[in-house]
């Protein structure tokens, strides 16, 4: 049984969480608690009570492993017991717990946003004509929830995240309404700042706790030295107060979604450095604010008709398929857990058929790269024979050459004896 050595009492509310709260967020809870037990019991308390909270607590850092295979464990085999979200932050090794509703409009946003980028980068992988840039483009996939491992550094769980199978995801989307800001953005900050440059992008949505009134939207990258900066942060893309909608859009490139590795520069996110430099870039995948606004009045089942948000039919078809992942009431938690397990299993398996489907085109390319230099062998092969042919009609015609050359001389040698010889009878004629 993990355990920790505490003597203090069980709920300290605020304690841990001074710098998260913004007054109009549900109220962090601070727990001080040694045995999984307790964890539970506070939990199926907060269930049944209907009460909504993110709980955070002191855990030593060897026993997170043993903590996590437990709680999924006691999800399954205990009524009302549910967790939307766990994170466990290594530098102040502390476990955080999200007991919040998994609400219809999460769902329906995340899956809004999840299938736009999906179509869009779908569209500009079909447009690509180098077969190269295709084959790394089509290689980008979209995932879920799931719980995020890198080394002892990263253990979170993202709403949505895009990169390769089998690697941390290079592009990261929270997607946030209860859980304060500040919470979420040093969240976003540990994504890229832990993952080593691998978690190049965190793009959040914040729409406004209770009411969804307000939506907000924030782009934080990777800069040259694994730090991390705001290209956008809290910027309002929607108001239902205001009688003109803000007029923004935030750019991203592929390198956003799978890193710049074989990447030509002009798929690649402009540096810091770069853009001192007056370098700038088109972007490949452009995301309106009205295009925000549409999914998130859309998903909220507001009237958008008259505000001019642009064509909403894709969004209005695309929440169809997050309909089904609307979070039951608690009563039916056994029920939500074996859908929730059929769903990670469907993605689970999805993902293998992707990483089998990669290997394949891998081991194609693989082979095609072998082709091409056994063709170069054999050519350079061919132009060996080529040449050692060549170098033995040279010698042959050279040993001919010779040849004849020997017989002309000798021709001409026993020419010239005549004519001396000629010669000398002659002379020797015309003597006294």
């Amino acid at each position: 049984m993990a355990s920790q050595d505490s003597s203090t009492p069980l709920v300290n509310r605020g304690a841990s969480w001074e710098s998260f709260t913004d007054g109009y967020r549900i109220e962090p809870v601070s727990l001080n608690v040694r045995t999984v037990e307790e964890i539970v019991d506070y939990v199926v308390k907060a269930r049944t009570d209907g009460t909504e909270s993110i709980v955070s607590f002191h855990w030593q850092p060897s026993k997170v492993e043993n903590l996590l295979t437990q709680l999924g464990d006691k999800s399954i085999g205990i009524e009302d017991f549910e967790i939307r979200r766990v994170e466990y932050d290594y530098k102040f090794e502390t476990v955080y717990l999200d007991i919040t509703n998994d609400t219809e409009l999460l769902n329906k946003v995340q899956a809004g946003l999840r299938y736009f980028l999906q179509n869009r980068l779908n569209g500009l992988v079909a447009d690509m004509a180098d077969p190269a840039m295709h084959h790394l483009a089509r290689r980008i996939k979209a995932r879920g929830t799931f719980l995020m491992r890198y080394e002892d550094k990263i253990c979170k769980q993202a709403d949505l995240s895009f990169g390769l199978a089998g690697h941390l995801p290079s592009l990261v989307c929270e997607i946030f309404w209860s859980q304060p800001r500040q919470y979420i953005e040093r969240k976003a900050h540990q994504y890229i700042e832990m993952s080593d440059g691998q978690i190049r992008a965190v793009l959040i949505l914040d729409l406004q706790y209770p009411d969804a009134a307000e939506g907000c939207v924030g782009l934080l990258v990777a800069d040259d030295s694994g730090s991390s900066d705001w290209i956008q942060r809290s910027q309002v893309f929607y108001d239902e107060t205001f009688t003109e909608q803000p007029n923004g859009r935030v750019d991203l490139y592929i390198s956003d979604f799978r890193g710049c590795a074989g990447l030509p520069a002009a798929l690649c996110r402009p540096s810091a450095i770069e853009l001192a430099a007056g370098v700038s870039r088109t972007p490949q995948i452009i995301l309106t604010y009205k295009r925000l606004a549409a999914i998130f009045r859309t998903a909220s089942g507001s009237d958008t008709a008259n505000l001019q948000l642009g064509d909403v039919d894709e969004e209005e078809r695309l929440y169809k398929v997050a309909k089904r992942r609307e979070a039951p009431p608690f009563t039916n938690t056994k029920e939500f857990m074996v859908t929730e397990v059929e769903r990670h299993m469907t993605e689970g398996r999805i993902d293998v058929e992707n990483c089998v489907t990669e290997a394949i085109e891998d081991a194609l390319c693989e082979l095609g790269s072998k082709k091409e230099e056994l063709v170069a062998a054999v050519m350079e092969q061919r132009k060996a024979r080529k040449r050692a042919e060549l170098d033995r009609y040279v010698a042959a015609e050279m040993e001919r050459y010779t040849r004849e050359c020997t017989g002309v001389e000798a021709r001409i040698a026993e020419g010239f004896d005549e004519v001396l010889e000629e010669m000398r009878s002659e002379m020797e004629g015309r003597m006294p």
